[in-house]
């Protein structure tokens, strides 16, 4: 997403702020916009505090931004550069007048693009109190959920998210007392029911994301690592410029926090075939722009896996250099492409794509002798050794059930099973000739997959007897199965 892109934005509040404050008024309503085009150092003044405290909590900040908590609902500034506020049109629109919210719809000349912004007692506040009134709040050591609907949220939610931040805090060097920062400020993680829900918070058709001026993620995801991830770096980084390069940005949330319902290890798996096949260099990534012209469904994986790479051979304090190199302003970062004089040598990485493949996760075939029997149902058997668990299963198998999960809503459930009855699963595996998937019904996420299309050379499943056969390292589930 764009951050200094213009959509009609709403910008609202929660409570009443000043008794007394009275409706937004046209003489008011004017005063904004020649601060919003002219006067820019009175803009705080138009926002309620609370407003701001939330925006500069974490202390992270962007060069060249001088209001934060505006970020993505700003005005362009080559439309500031060409318009005079007198010549601005606006529109005040009641909203909820008993409650003295209304909206400023904002025209100007020369332009399709309209702004709108939310007021109550004339006071300028973010989008995410308003429509979240009502919700749930719920906090943990690091986190704050708002949640749309609590019975969504439970504690093995909250669990695993604490131990994903845990482990990704760890990888990123945060001291003890960055970490006491945020668990002060928290982690504003905002759980939407679906898409729509999303939307009206952010403004943008996506299914979740990273809002920059307020350092929340907003989601529909229960396990949304990929945008914790950005969170997490900007608040590594604290100072940094507002946009970077796509390949190291979205590179390094794919390399530890997988993407869109999908752990790092499948795409990543999906990116060592992408370059092992052939079909992408890493060079062709290099280019930011060259990076977003790729369809996501190949610039993603391999950029994560070529990241990952990156990061093991760099470290931590080489890849941020490079990450911040290659940070600037929009135009900047998409004319300076990545050099080979910054990167390792082609020679390391065919290493470390040799290597990559050994450490696939989920493998077609095992031998149905090799360990201790765990699970023997008419459609599957689990066996175990030390390091794997070897499966063999006719199609499909629902693991660990649990009453009391039998209420939960599991969307991966639904999308997959449609009405069938929900036992309180906790895991799906599901085996067919062309693929090998398992999920994590809690979190929706696909935690490992194997494609016989993207096997060299491409090879279709076998089934023995219509069984089909395959292994899971142990890790990959959270419990003994």
């Amino acid at each position: 997403m764009s951050p200094g892109s213009i959509w009609p934005v709403v910008l609202v509040l929660l409570q009443p702020l000043q008794a007394g404050a009275g409706p937004l008024t046209d003489e008011r309503a004017s005063d904004f916009v020649r601060a919003l085009i002219d006067e820019r150092d009175r803009l705080e003044s138009f926002a309620h505090p609370d407003e701001l405290a939330m925006s500069g909590r974490l202390g992270i900040r962007y060069l060249g931004v001088d209001h934060k908590f505006l970020i993505s609902y700003d005005l362009d500034s080559t439309i500031r550069a060409r318009v005079d506020p007198g010549r601005a049109k606006q529109a005040i629109q009641p909203v909820d007048p008993e409650h003295n919210v209304a909206r400023l719809v904002l025209t100007f000349p020369g332009t399709p693009d309209s702004l709108s912004f939310l007021f109550e007692d004339s006071l300028l506040i973010s989008p995410l109190r308003y429509q979240t009134r009502g919700w749930k709040v719920i906090e943990s050591e690091h986190f704050r959920f708002i949640v749309s609907d609590s019975a969504s949220l439970r504690d093995y939610h909250v669990t695993n998210l604490e131990r994903f931040f845990e482990a990704t805090a760890t990888r990123l060097g945060l001291s003890e007392d960055d970490r006491s920062l945020l668990a002060r400020g928290k982690l504003n993680y905002y759980l939407c029911a679906n898409g729509a829900e999303v939307q009206r918070l952010t403004g943008y058709s996506t299914l979740g994301m990273y809002n920059l001026a307020y350092d929340a993620i907003i989601t529909s995801y229960h396990a949304h690592y990929h945008e914790l991830v950005h969170l997490l770096v900007n608040f590594k980084l604290r100072a940094l410029p507002l946009y970077t390069h796509s390949l190291l940005q979205e590179g390094l949330a794919v390399a530890l926090g997988g993407r869109g319902g999908k752990e790092p290890g499948p795409i990543l798996e999906l990116g060592h075939y992408l370059f092992a096949s052939g079909m992408l260099d890493y060079r062709e990534l290099c280019s930011d722009s060259a990076y977003d012209a790729l369809d996501p469904s190949m610039s993603y994986p391999a950029g994560g896996l070529y990241s990952g790479f990156l990061l093991e051979f760099m470290g931590l304090e080489g890849y941020l250099e490079l990450y911040l190199r290659h940070s600037g302003g929009a135009e900047t970062v998409r004319a300076t492409p990545i050099s080979d004089s910054e990167l390792p040598p082609d020679r390391a990485w065919q290493e470390y794509l040799r290597t990559a493949a050994s450490r696939t996760a989920l493998r077609a075939g095992c031998s149905v002798d090799s360990g201790a029997r765990v699970l023997e149902r008419p459609h599957a058997t689990i066996l175990a050794n030390r390091d794997r668990y070897c499966f063999s299963i006719r199609d499909t198998l629902l693991l660990l059930p649990d009453d009391a999960w039998r209420d939960f809503r599991s969307e991966q459930f639904v999308l997959m099973f449609g009405d069938r009855p929900y036992g309180g699963e906790k895991y799906a595996v599901v085996a067919d000739p062309q693929e090998i998937s398992v999920y994590n019904l809690y979190t929706g996420n696909l935690i490992a997959k194997c494609v016989a299309g993207f096997l060299i050379p491409p090879t279709p499943f076998e089934s023995v007897d219509e069984w089909y056969l395959f292994s899971i390292p142990k890790p990959v589930f959270e419990e003994e199965l």
